[in-house]
């Protein structure tokens, strides 16, 4: 019996031009690969891509997710970030932030006053997510 998990010579599962494209963008987290997967099941739908179903299985053929991948793949290696750069980027903040405070210390702000005025930088940084 074939299993949903052996698609047919042409045809990868979605997870098989996950694995793909993730390779190409150099990336990896559950998240990316959300993303990734939905659209390649939103393409299939859309009949941007030709695709077989097997059961509740998707088989995409493997020629215009190479396509896409090579079209869509450098594209999307840019717009992403490793865990690396992501932890590095926290520190330079972190860094900031101590710099910030030092020198408001240093003009004589009140620590009140220095704590409001980072809440509202906060807060301001958080309604732009």
């Amino acid at each position: 019996m074939k299993r949903s998990y052996d698609a047919d010579p042409g045809y990868l599962t979605v997870n098989q031009a996950v694995d793909r494209m993730i390779q190409v963008i150099g990336k990896d987290n559950s998240k990316l690969r959300g993303r990734i997967y939905r659209k390649f099941i939103n393409m299939a739908a859309e009949n941007k891509i030709e695709y077989k179903k097997h059961g509740r299985a998707w088989w995409l053929k493997e020629e215009e997710v190479d396509k896409y991948i090579e079209e869509k793949g450098k594209q999307l290696k840019n717009n992403y970030r490793t865990m690396d750069e992501n932890e590095e980027i926290g520190k330079i903040t972190v860094e900031y932030i101590k710099d910030i405070i030092e020198l408001l210390e240093k003009v004589g702000t009140p620590p009140d006053k220095i704590l409001e005025l980072l809440k509202v930088k906060l807060n301001m940084n958080d309604n732009k997510n």
